[in-house]
């Protein structure tokens, strides 16, 4: 085995060498299985930095084999005896380690063991994760609001810095897929929301970062964010975060957020309805590559406008663009149409700067993060509150998003236009009229054109909120091939949100009474009596067209229920004389 630092050295250098190249880590499983076992062996070596140095090649290991994420139908088996070994390891070095940095360095550890992994986070939390990870917290120096006891912070060592953020950000990777944790979380005595909520004034960013993963994940949960986020005064403490552009200011304390304030006027909670679809989060790869600092100038509103004042003299606001961007994701959950936030952004005069990370030409992530807040804004909002954040956006500069060579950016330009188009006929109507209706049309089509499931989803929403005030302005969309081939295509996704969109597409068609004969003639009619399992003998099939079973899931009984009801009523017009 050799000596100790000797394996140090050389598990950390594979490890590294791991994490850096994915394709290196399938051919290691395949042709290195001996040095696996060899890693496996050391994991349970006396030594606790050799047992952590395994792990992480291990858990590289694991985390490329086993299927990850939090999107799809499919069912995650249960962990197996490696990745229990693995969890069990770590989670004692945590416990029971005296050196910091092995304890900070198994929370990474874990940290990326069991995002997006709910069945390895359920079983981290049973074996009493979650409460060490809490109990750790609780351990840290209290965070005071005085600038006496932030300058103290300063002084704090590496170690215990990297300590804070990687049992914050651990907490984060273990509540993001579980519902139930993070409702345990939220309910825990004595509570740490306060901790993780005094860390967004920390002046290191890493630490404010790691706190903004964990509001972030509690946001995801509507009752916890209708109660105890709400309650603790947390939106006004992410929202100071995104006003300086994810900096603090030296000389300040946690009053700078608006925090003392919270605490002593206190916020009654929300008897409003719980919003469908208000869960709206960011997506964590766009998080995960945002790694890089800027400095943001100072930045002020003028009170009697609502303005951004620019060249202002004074200090320049030390910001964080990893933080600014975790503190819009968090923004972004928090702007559900329940939530305080619908007032608390114009009240502080936050939109005009929202609306400067959403146009910002030079960085797609800061533009693709500031729109999504604006499109949660927007939901179920009055016409007031739509036509002040348009008015700022500028429509035009706002068709510019909806065509973004990002298609990250489009998709949620896209979907803030079906929003804009909800709810009263009055929205629909004054969006499609601001717009064009020609406009809105070709922007419909050249989504289609993207191949992209999202753009296409979001695209197809558009077109079913406004298709009855865009044919009162003529626009025979359903005469175009190009979408119609499009719309047939999306018919057979293995995307169930897509198929959802374009099965309700083609039902606002008949709705209207408009475009049957062409959907039929499109070969739409023939792939929805497939999905209903009753395909038309003898109908006619035109040219160019792939046949049954070409499209991935065509040639399959439709089997969701939510796609299925919408189906039948399809069937149903297209057999009406």
């Amino acid at each position: 085995m050799g000596d100790e630092k000797a394996q140090i050295a050389a598990l950390n250098a594979l490890s590294t060498l791991l994490s850096r190249n994915t394709p290196l880590i399938t051919l290691f499983g395949r042709s290195h299985a001996p040095t696996a076992q060899t890693a496996y062996t050391l994991s349970r070596s006396r030594s606790p930095q050799v047992r952590l140095a395994a792990c992480h090649i291990l858990t590289s290991l694991l985390c490329h084999t086993t299927p990850r994420g939090l999107k799809g139908d499919a069912v995650l088996d249960p962990p197996g005896m490696l990745e229990l070994a693995v969890l069990s390891t770590l989670q004692g070095l945590v416990e029971d380690g005296e050196d910091p940095e092995v304890r900070s360095g198994a929370c990474w550890c874990l940290s990326t063991l069991v995002m997006d992994s709910p069945p390895r986070a359920s079983h981290a939390s049973q074996s009493g994760l979650l409460l060490t990870l809490c109990t750790l917290l609780r351990s840290f120096p209290s965070i005071g609001s005085t600038p006496e006891a932030l300058d103290e912070l300063y002084e704090e060592s590496p170690s215990l810095l990297s300590l804070r953020e990687s049992s914050m950000t651990c907490l984060a990777s273990l509540t993001l897929p579980s519902v139930s944790l993070r409702t345990s979380l939220a309910a825990l005595q004595p509570p740490v929301l306060p901790i993780i909520h005094s860390s967004l004034s920390h002046p290191s960013p890493g630490v404010r970062h790691a706190a903004l993963q964990v509001i972030r994940a509690l946001s995801r949960s509507v009752e916890v964010l209708r109660s105890s986020l709400v309650d603790e005064g947390v939106v006004k403490g992410v929202l100071g975060l995104v006003m300086r552009g994810g900096g603090v200011e030296e000389g300040e304390g946690l009053e700078g957020f608006g925090l003392e304030e919270e605490r002593e006027e206190g916020q009654e909670q929300t008897d409003d309805v719980e919003a469908e679809g208000g869960d709206e989060t960011m997506d964590d790869d766009a998080l995960a590559s945002a790694n890089s600092s800027m400095t943001v100038k100072g930045v002020d509103t003028d009170k009697g406008t609502g303005k951004v004042k620019e060249d202002m003299p004074g200090e320049a606001v030390k910001g964080d663009r990893r933080v600014l961007l975790a503190a819009l994701a968090a923004l972004c959950n928090f702007s559900a149409d329940f939530s305080p936030v619908q007032e608390l952004l114009p009240e502080e005069h936050a939109l005009p700067l929202l609306v400067q990370y959403a146009t910002q030409p030079s960085d797609a992530l800061l533009r693709l993060n500031g729109i999504w807040v604006l499109k949660n804004l927007v939901y179920r909002a009055d016409w007031a509150l739509k036509s002040q954040v348009m008015g700022l956006v500028g429509w035009s500069r706002f068709i510019e998003l909806c065509r973004d060579p990002d298609l990250g950016v489009r998709e949620q330009a896209l979907s803030m236009v079906r929003n804009l188009a909800a709810g009263r006929e009055t929205d629909v109507v004054q969006t499609v009229r601001a717009i064009g209706a020609e406009e809105l049309v070709a922007l419909v089509e050249e989504a289609m054109g993207t191949g992209n499931d999202d753009v296409q989803m979001n695209a197809l929403f558009v077109l079913v909120n406004t298709l009855p005030e865009l044919y009162r302005s003529r626009c025979m969309l359903h005469q175009s091939p190009a979408f119609l081939s499009a719309l047939l295509l999306s018919l057979s996704s293995p995307s169930q949100t897509l198929r959802v969109a374009a099965i309700r597409a083609v039902h606002a068609f008949l709705q209207l009474s408009v475009g049957k004969q062409e959907l039929r003639e499109a070969g739409i009619e023939r792939r929805v009596r497939e999905m209903d399992g009753k395909p038309k003998l003898g109908g006619r099939r035109s040219s160019g067209l792939p046949a049954l079973g070409e499209f991935g899931v065509a040639g399959e009984v439709e089997g969701s229920l939510e796609v299925r009801e919408t189906v039948r009523k399809v069937v149903d017009f297209f057999e009406a004389a």
